[in-house]
């Protein structure tokens, strides 16, 4: 693999936030909001368990907005799509 490519594990996570977050689109057929980039990251559960989150980038025109989602049992979870904005 060069260092060009990405592996397939994160175009399929890409691929799959974006078909559940950021595919909705107004009545020109211009996405509401683009996803720009996406962070892994863990949470403590406490008895040692762990919580997969995702926190994204988000544009929308000219705005940028953050937010944060998990994933549970192969669906994107959150409030509104997107979950909470922070």
């Amino acid at each position: 693999m060069s260092s060009q490519q990405r592996p397939p594990a994160v175009d399929d996570t890409k691929h799959h936030i974006v078909q559940s977050l950021f595919s909705r689109v107004d009545d020109s057929g211009t996405a509401d909001e683009t996803l720009i980039s996406y962070l892994k990251v863990y949470e403590d559960e406490g008895e040692g368990g762990q919580k997969t989150r995702y926190l994204m980038l988000a544009g929308k025109l000219i705005s940028v907005v953050f937010f944060n989602a998990d994933k549970s049992h192969q669906v994107w979870e959150g409030s509104d799509a997107q979950g909470e904005t922070e």
